[in-house]
């Protein structure tokens, strides 16, 4: 059954964030793989290959601008 407890929620996501930050940073990186692999099943390759996160204009008017 899930338990829908807010402090319970936060003190868990700390307790996985600590175990994780232990870890070497050899498996941190396996880990990081496992997660681009399951990221390309997911997305498919394409798009997987071409997530890059690129800045555009703004649509608004900024000070100085004419």
């Amino acid at each position: 059954m899930m338990n829908f407890d807010l402090a319970t929620m936060i003190e868990s996501k700390r307790a996985l964030r600590r175990r994780l930050a232990e870890r070497p940073i050899a498996e941190k990186l396996a880990l990081l793989d496992k997660l681009r692999e399951r990221t390309v099943s997911i997305r498919g390759e394409r798009l997987a290959s071409n997530a890059m996160l690129r800045e555009q204009e703004s649509p608004y008017r900024t000070k100085g601008a004419k």
